[in-house]
């Protein structure tokens, strides 16, 4: 399972993260579930420049990879 959103949070709680900081005032927030009981997080990550960044869709391809449009 996968969502995405956006944050301004520069203290987000990141796990195996794509980028290390937040980059602009809001950045596009990415984040993988492992549904099992209990679910855990496995990605979550901030991805963006030093402007606002958005997606719009999330996808989840049949190999496992995340798509995001935006």
């Amino acid at each position: 399972m996968a969502l995405s959103g956006f944050t301004g949070s520069a203290d987000l709680s990141v796990v195996s993260p794509l980028q290390v900081a937040l980059g602009g005032s809001l950045d596009l927030l990415v984040a993988r579930i492992n549904p099992a009981v209990p679910p855990t997080v496995v990605l979550a990550s901030w991805l963006g420049g030093f402007r606002s960044d958005w997606a719009d869709g999330i996808a989840v391809g049949p190999c496992g990879l995340i798509h995001l449009a935006g």
